[in-house]
């Protein structure tokens, strides 16, 4: 009886030491994942697949002195402020060009403006032959000049048909307002030789001097024509015996 019960007790010993021992390692186990929990939240983890980022050297400080040593005349900081001025907008003129139609329109307005203007000068240029055939007084130095300066003012195409007018209508009192322009060498020879041939048709007193005066030019492109015309008629004889 008593040995049975001195074994219960040694087997309770045993069983409660075996407790206590179990409990131990299991706080020592707990307390140990604990401590490394706490230490992989303190440190940040690197990210999956890269390098842990590299510490970057602190920034030098700016030196001001060059800030300010920049100015209007820097081209770099002329770049800058350039750029930030809005960029102008291009003249009307230069973005929509004129429509075909208009520059059309222009075109033949102008040409109808040429037209008159032309149209207007002639008018006037017979308006003052007319006037001057129906003189009675000499022609005057002042009257040449007038209808040379007339004349030149007319249009090319428009300046034979105008000396014709004048040679047809001018009478021979007043045919020589049109020397002014005869001894012109400047003139298109069509027309020197237009008024030359008219003053062939003139009485004797008009034509013979005026041929005489054009064969003393001798760089006049009648000049030679008048001598023949002289020769042929006998008044180089006349000539000749009026100097002897």
């Amino acid at each position: 009886m008593r040995k049975t019960r001195f074994f219960a007790l040694l087997a309770l010993l045993v069983v409660l030491c075996g407790l206590g021992l179990l409990l131990t390692l299991t706080g020592r186990r707990g307390n140990a994942e604990a401590t490394t929990a706490q230490g992989e939240s303190a440190q940040p983890r690197p990210a999956t697949g890269s390098a842990a980022p590299a510490k970057r050297s602190p920034r030098p400080p700016r030196d001001a002195t060059k800030r300010t040593t920049r100015g209007t005349g820097d081209p770099i900081v002329a770049a800058r402020e350039a750029s930030r001025q809005p960029s102008a907008k291009p003249a009307d003129s230069q973005t929509k060009p004129i429509p075909s139609a208009d520059a059309d329109s222009l075109q033949a307005a102008q040409s109808e403006a040429a037209t008159a203007e032309a149209i207007r000068k002639v008018e006037a240029w017979e308006a003052m032959i007319d006037k001057v055939a129906e003189l009675t007084t000499k022609p005057t130095v002042e009257r040449a000049t007038q209808i040379r300066d007339m004349f030149m003012g007319l249009n090319k195409a428009d300046q034979m048909n105008a000396i014709t007018t004048a040679l047809h209508l001018l009478p021979d009192e007043q045919f020589p307002l049109l020397y002014i322009l005869l001894f012109d060498k400047t003139q298109e020879f069509e027309l020197l030789d237009e008024i030359f041939s008219d003053a062939l048709n003139r009485p004797e007193e008009i034509k013979v001097p005026l041929m005489k005066l054009l064969m003393q030019d001798k760089e006049h492109p009648l000049s030679s024509e008048a001598e023949r015309i002289l020769d042929a008629t006998g008044e180089l004889d006349d000539e000749g015996e009026d100097n002897s």
